[in-house]
């Protein structure tokens, strides 16, 4: 996909230097995992990412890259069980030198309307620390209403979902 600022692409090994300089930021790994601290485990789970999830479901978590080149963060959609279910969620991390520029509202917003229009997906989901207020308010943004709560791994989600 393309937006204004923002190419928003399948990730490849290339992109791991990148994403290591983004989520060395503490900032980044407060409210989700970081990668593998071993960069051949991050390898060797990148290559079965790319098979398994690009090539079974047409979608994954996809590499934001800015027109000039820049790797900024990664955005897109993935598979989770709530309630007993399949969903969708959207999620996203965008580099602490990159945050509060817009960026993530364009990226989901596309990445929404994607979901939408090419994979026919009504419904989308996202699953947010209720801790983690600045994303919070994207999903409020850009335009999820909040559903209710979730627990795992003995923390509180936030549900939100956006629906057509």
């Amino acid at each position: 996909m393309e937006t204004e600022r923002l190419i928003i692409r399948e990730i490849c090994l290339d992109d791991l230097d990148a994403l290591y300089d983004i989520y060395s930021d503490s900032s980044i790994t407060k409210y989700m995992e970081g990668l593998y601290e071993d960069r051949k485990e991050e390898e060797e789970f990148i290559v079965a990412y790319i098979k398994n999830m690009y090539g079974f479901y047409g979608y994954g978590i996809w590499i934001l890259q800015k027109k000039d080149g820049t790797i900024i963060g990664r955005a897109g959609l993935s598979n989770r069980e709530y309630n007993g279910e399949f969903c969708v969620e959207a999620g996203y991390v965008i580099g602490a030198a990159y945050q509060r520029r817009g960026y993530a509202t364009e990226a989901l917003n596309a990445i929404i309307m994607y979901a939408k229009r090419e994979l026919e997906v009504n419904t989308v989901y996202s699953f947010i620390l209720k801790e983690n207020l600045p994303s919070l308010y994207l999903a409020k943004k850009c335009g999820f209403t909040r559903e209710g709560s979730a627990y795992t791994d003995e923390q509180e989600y936030e549900v939100y979902v956006h629906k057509e």
